[in-house]
């Protein structure tokens, strides 16, 4: 076995598996290269949810583990942070994340490479940056928890139609139930930071560059820490830790994973037969981290949504339904590698770095990947042009031979 280069201290990895993964030869080759290259890797298989907490507890027990990787969905990476937050792990216990999921909303919005070698990479060249942890009625989420017609599809869409066609399996199951849209009735109340009120009950988050004198008419800052309450029948709910949600939906597009908040997108008060348009053009737009008009945003410390007919949330691929639900935040509980460093308002100075040290290793390995397999074709035409020619050489006997025959006989 190889040692590492002498400038990268031999690491330990304890990865967390989903066992739907487990014949992934994609993540076999990369658990074989770092292991050459020095590091050890630990590996546990999970088959249910109890198995996730268990393996959280048997790494925290365990001395040396450097960083705990969560190999699966978002889904997965849920119930890693929910184990180490249940065991109360040290605020300076990393996580890594091998995407492996659906839709990988959290890692692909967190900058993490989807080949399985180089994002185990990132975990070992780059510094793990703190990051929030949203709360909703005691339950876990490192993402966006939605709510409403959304939700509703990602709760119906075919778990086999999810393996075979990713992200597009929630917008078709969206398309076959557009007959089925419907509001829910809700009270939303918040305590805002960094929101101005557009009009009466309607909110919009100010832009990290914008102040009062950059408000539209009509518009008033209000003071961080207000109380605001807004009404009616709720279409779209957002609240976002991250960014994006329903396989790359923009649904918080200013949202950072450090800053100490939470973002809350939503769309309420819809006539019913403007839905279908409202629902296509978001369909066009949060691709690209626009807003429509009739989504309001705020920017919260913490917020209480009522719903006396229930609300059925995903918080990071997982379900939940309640008549009440209080969203809060634990800021910076966990470390997490990450490269995309515009979720972040003060970003490791050793980030950049270590993102540089990452994309060097990545290039290089390229490369000997590439000369590898150009030895390897020569080496396969070599091989043919040998064997056409012995059986070139073999043809031409043969037929001499069997002309010879054909003379003497």
């Amino acid at each position: 076995m190889r040692s590492p280069r002498s400038k990268e201290r031999a690491r330990t990895l304890f990865l967390v598996l989903n066992g739907k993964k487990i014949g992934d030869e994609a993540l076999r080759e990369a658990i074989k290269r770092v292991r050459q290259e020095g590091h050890r890797i630990e590996i546990r298989v999970t088959y249910e949810a109890e198995d996730s907490d268990r393996y959280v507890l048997e790494a925290l027990r365990q001395k040396g583990v450097d960083t705990i990787i969560a190999a699966g969905g978002d889904g997965m990476v849920n119930q890693i942070a929910a184990a180490l937050l249940a065991h109360d792990a040290p605020v300076t216990t990393e996580l890594g994340i091998i995407p492996m999921g659906t839709a990988n909303d959290f890692a692909t919005g967190l900058g993490i490479p989807t080949d399985p070698w180089e994002a185990l990479q990132l975990a070992l060249c780059t510094p793990a940056q703190p990051i929030d942890v949203g709360i909703v009625n005691e339950q876990v989420f490192l993402n966006v928890a939605t709510g409403g017609f959304g939700t509703e599809m990602t709760t119906k869409t075919d778990e086999g139609m999810k393996n075979s066609l990713g992200g597009l399996a929630y917008a078709i199951t969206g398309i076959t139930n557009i007959g089925s849209i419907s509001s829910i009735t809700a009270v939303m109340k918040a305590r805002v930071v960094s929101t101005a009120q557009k009009e009466e009950r309607a909110y919009s988050i100010l832009d990290k560059k914008q102040g009062a004198e950059d408000l539209e008419e009509g518009q008033k800052l209000l003071e961080d820490g207000s109380e605001v309450e807004v009404d009616g029948d709720l279409l779209v709910l957002a609240v976002g830790n991250a960014r994006q949600a329903g396989g790359g939906r923009q649904l918080c597009p200013q949202a950072l994973v450090d800053d100490g908040h939470l973002d809350v997108s939503y769309v309420m008060n819809i006539p019913m037969e403007e839905i279908p348009d409202v629902l296509a053009r978001m369909g066009q737009t949060l691709d690209s981290g626009e807003m429509l008009d009739c989504f309001g945003s705020m920017r919260v410390k913490s917020l209480t949504v009522d719903c006396p007919d229930g609300l059925q949330v995903n918080r990071d691929g997982e379900p939940m339904r309640a008549k009440k639900l209080d969203f809060s935040l634990q800021p910076h509980r966990l470390k997490v590698h990450m490269a995309n460093k515009e979720l972040l308002v003060q970003p490791s100075q050793t980030l950049r770095h270590g993102k540089e040290v990452m994309d060097r290793k990545i290039k290089s390995a390229a490369t000997v990947d590439r000369r590898q397999q150009q030895q390897t074709s020569i080496s396969r035409l070599r091989t043919i042009s040998t064997v056409l020619q012995q059986r070139s050489w073999i043809g031409f006997h043969c037929v001499g031979a069997r002309s010879n025959c054909r003379i003497g006989s």
